[in-house]
């Protein structure tokens, strides 16, 4: 791979991981006091400066009323004439001005104030969404009402994703130092990120399906402990997929081999091809289909093997007791092989 593609995958790998650590800053879910009747301590303070403000808005209006002149007779012309003026505006003057002054805590010859109206939540604050879910916004631009649960689900997708990106950048710098790295592992590369999400969520199903009741809420569970195991799942994505047939292999029938399926592990060359006959030459075997715990023998000799990727394996050489050209083998748990006839030779 030139220079020009190891730019360009090193700002993907830049971009992925401002993306992920932003994704779960903005999604961890807060860590609230509340008290026993469910609000925040916040809510509980502004409650009760209201309270204050309105006994004091009681006491000041609570001055006597002054009592009224008494109204002079009339007589009957008068009584017939201005009876109905007098009466109504007698009533209403007193009823209004001195009653919703004592009822509603308006001093006389004053103008009750108009009540404010409610601020209108703006879009993607709290108050916009549904009760029982809380705003965040992600990547800067995307204003969501989540859930609890669908909280806890985006942060393992986030988390799965992290471990696939470690898992990507250790592979990356490995074959960079070591002047092997080709261009027809870029999709690789690419990939192993939106991998370890899909394989940190599918873990996360399986757990929680499996080991909590339907009945379960949010709080019972901890985010860090589903984060932590899907950022592991995402770093080592073969062995968690070894996991999950192994689980399959239990609840299913297994399937029927297809005629094009690997059946062992298949090798392809060596490096270095010869070594001292004392041993403890390092090998850099190249294949496929290589597993975690695959043996290496030099001409019958077991070797010390240190596993690298399913692709790549380092064997450190016996002691041999002649010179001479031998044969490589190397073997699976499951007991599948493949060799190389006189492909390391002694000197």
């Amino acid at each position: 791979m030139g220079a020009a593609g190891i730019r360009y995958i090193s700002v993907y790998f830049l971009l992925v991981f401002i993306l992920i650590v932003h994704g779960l800053c903005v999604l961890w879910p807060p860590n609230r006091v509340r008290d026993t009747a469910g609000e925040s301590i916040d809510q509980v303070l502004k409650i009760n400066e209201d309270i204050k403000n309105l006994q004091k808005k009681l006491a000041q209006s609570s001055t006597p009323t002054p009592t009224p002149a008494p109204t002079p007779a009339l007589t009957p012309d008068e009584t017939s004439t201005t009876g109905m003026d007098t009466g109504l505006g007698t009533d209403l003057g007193t009823d209004l001005g001195t009653d919703q002054g004592t009822d509603f805590g308006v001093a006389e010859g004053t103008t009750p104030p108009s009540p404010s109206p409610s601020p209108v939540p703006a879009a993607g604050e709290s108050g916009s969404c549904p009760q029982g879910q809380e705003s965040a916004e992600l990547f800067w631009i995307w204003p969501l009402c989540l859930s609890p649960e669908e909280r806890l689900l985006l942060i393992v997708m986030f988390a799965g994703a992290l471990g696939g990106l470690v898992h990507a950048l250790r592979s990356f710098y490995w074959y960079l130092g070591n002047r092997t790295l080709v261009t027809s592992w870029t999709g690789m590369y690419i990939s192993l990120p939106v991998t370890g999400a899909a394989m940190g969520t599918v873990f996360y199903l399986v757990v929680r399906g499996g080991f909590f009741s339907p009945q379960s809420q949010i709080s019972d569970t901890s985010p860090f402990g589903f984060a932590a195991m899907a950022a592991l799942v995402g770093m080592f994505t073969e062995q968690a997929a070894v996991k999950l047939r192994q689980i399959a292999d239990t609840l299913f029938n297994q399937a029927e081999k297809g005629k094009d399926q690997v059946t062992g592990p298949k090798l392809k060359s060596l490096l270095p091809a010869k070594g001292p006959k004392a041993g403890g030459t390092v090998v850099r075997i190249e294949g496929s289909s290589f597993a975690n715990t695959t043996r290496v023998s030099f001409g019958g000799q077991p070797a010390t093997v240190a596993f690298k990727s399913a692709i790549l394996l380092e064997a450190t050489t016996p002691a041999a007791q002649t010179a001479g050209p031998v044969a490589v083998e190397v073997i699976n748990p499951d007991g599948t092989k493949d060799s190389l006839e006189k492909a390391f030779t002694y000197e």
